[in-house]
């Protein structure tokens, strides 16, 4: 069958219990799942099978004694606003999930990290230049305490996930209110966002690969199946 026009092409999904516990990848204990993960990406993702993908990177490398992970990005990576995602950004999103200021409850996903304990204590201000080591625009090397086979899968969780520092400057906390305006760099974005309503995804412009068919996301809040069922069939 020939496929609807683009004006029909919207997805209404049901969020059922009230608003998300946070949109903030740092922050959700839901963030191996949709929305985050089509709103923001990280270095590497899982396919379907479990496989480890090269997502944000283009390529990475492992040292021969597994403390050492070197990641090249794919050229010419950009937030949602068009702004250029570098791997001072990755460096600057996954020190922000570390960070006692954060307050993130789901940090555990980066234990592997040389001075984790330092900096999730305070007493280590930044990883960047310690275990985060930026050696170019695209060029980021990650320092283990020990080695890990399964330490890119931990990396596919939320947690590092790639977020607009000039964002979370301009709001603070309230930054994810304010996604309309950049942010994330995932193959959707934000047209808007509420509370009490729910959250409406366009696609990403910018995204570096492909482009949705879908035009429009909607993620209809109430508080319970029978009210979700009705806001989804309006």
């Amino acid at each position: 069958p020939a496929a609807a026009p683009a004006a029909n092409q919207i997805l209404r999904l049901p969020v059922e219990g009230g608003d998300f516990d946070s949109l903030d990848p740092a922050l959700t204990a839901n963030g191996l799942g949709d929305p985050y993960n089509i709103l923001f990406n990280g270095l590497v993702t899982l396919g379907d099978d479990g496989s480890i993908i090269d997502q944000l990177a283009a390529s990475h490398a492992v040292s021969s004694d597994g403390l050492r992970y070197t990641f090249t990005l794919r050229p010419n990576l950009t937030f949602s606003d068009g702004t250029p995602l570098t791997a001072a950004d990755v460096a600057y999103s996954i020190n922000r999930t570390l960070v006692p200021a954060t307050q993130s409850n789901v940090r555990v996903y980066l234990s592997l990290l040389k001075d984790f304990d330092k900096i999730t204590s305070g007493t280590l201000p930044t990883l960047t230049g310690d275990s985060l080591l930026v050696t170019g625009d695209r060029t980021l090397s990650i320092l283990l305490s020990k080695p890990a086979a399964y330490f890119l899968g931990a990396l596919s969780y939320s947690t590092s996930f790639v977020v607009e520092k000039k964002l979370i400057e301009k709001y603070g906390n309230k930054w994810t209110d304010h996604l309309e305006e950049g942010g994330g760099c995932g193959p959707f974005k934000v047209k808007s966002y509420s509370h009490t309503a729910g959250l409406v995804l366009v696609p990403n412009p910018h995204y570096f690969g492909f482009q949705p068919k879908l035009q429009e996301i909607q993620y209809l809040i109430a508080g319970d199946s029978d009210s979700n069922y009705r806001a989804f069939q309006a």
